[in-house]
């Protein structure tokens, strides 16, 4: 597994920071999707050593109305294909998105230790008029739609397409369901596309906010050559209420989650999500990031990894 840090395009001292910690790989958070500025991008981080090994999810914005089927999905559809054809001209490997309804997040933060709680609320403010109830089935048959669209363009442009569990995972989100929030959802959504250039960026997180779910026992089953990249962050409690925590402490057992990818053969990117806020610490978290690549850094060597 290698090493990478997800970094602020543009920042030069988040790049600096993932060269001091032996980082191998970085992926990008951009608002700017056009060709020219992905390009831009890719040549400020690859400049420094660095890989460039994708570019964190898609704006949801981009595509909601796809989500959850819409009047003008067709032309958001086309959208994101237009903008995978741009990533591939800009050299880009990976692209990841998230099928997670519209209004997707709003929780209360209240500082608790060395993490934050969260507790999951339902956000009705944007967007809402516009629903009706949308049942899981619905969200499946969007989803299908949406990847038998995107995959050929995301093959034609040698762009990897990379599907991120619902965060929070809940059961629905105002009148939508979640289809990707436990287990069964993540299996289902490699059968809906069985294309090695569609798969998942798990998010380890979101497995141990699930309730009742054993992070060790879902990698086992899942077919890792569609894993196409991981995302750390460590929890205690499940949904509706959990904290966010650092690697070392929480309810998921980072080294024994990491020790069921290297069993399974996972080689690919492995990053940690935003820690908590530490004393005198950036927004984006420059010791809180330290911290946890160094436990991970340390995990790694004892897997051999």
């Amino acid at each position: 597994m290698h090493l990478a840090l997800t970094v602020q395009t543009g920042q030069d001292d988040q790049l600096l920071l993932a060269q001091q910690l032996g980082v191998d790989r970085v992926f990008l958070e951009t608002r700017d999707w056009s060709p020219a500025a992905l390009a831009g991008a890719r040549h400020w981080v690859e400049q420094t050593g660095l890989l460039l090994a994708g570019v964190e999810s898609l704006p949801r914005s981009l595509y909601a109305r796809a989500v959850v089927g819409l009047p003008g999905r067709e032309a958001q559809v086309e959208q994101v294909c237009q903008v995978l054809r741009g990533a591939g001209e800009a050299g880009i490997p990976l692209v990841g998105y998230r099928w997670t309804p519209p209004g997707a997040r709003s929780v209360d933060r209240v500082p608790a230790g060395r993490g934050e709680s969260l507790v999951v609320q339902q956000d009705t403010t944007s967007f809402r008029k516009d629903l009706v109830r949308f049942g899981p089935d619905k969200i499946w048959a969007n989803l299908e739609y949406f990847l038998e669209r995107v995959i050929p363009a995301a093959q034609e442009a040698g762009v990897r397409l990379a599907g991120h569990p619902d965060d929070p995972p809940v059961a629905s989100i105002g009148d939508a369901a979640c289809v990707l929030g436990d287990p069964d959802g993540l299996t289902r959504l490699f059968g809906l596309a069985a294309s090695p250039w569609h798969g998942l960026d798990l998010c380890l997180g979101c497995l141990a906010a699930m309730p009742g779910t054993d992070a060790a026992t879902v990698i086992a089953g899942l077919p890792v050559e569609r894993i196409l990249a991981v995302h750390l962050r460590n929890v205690q409690g499940d949904v509706p209420r959990y904290r966010h925590t650092f690697l070392d402490e929480g309810d998921l057992a980072v080294p024994l989650a990491l020790k069921a990818l290297h069993r399974a053969g996972y080689r690919g990117p492995l990053r940690a999500a935003q820690p908590p806020g530490m004393v005198e610490d950036s927004s984006w978290g420059h010791k809180g990031r330290a911290f946890d690549l160094g436990y991970l850094r340390a995990i790694l060597q004892v897997l051999g990894d």
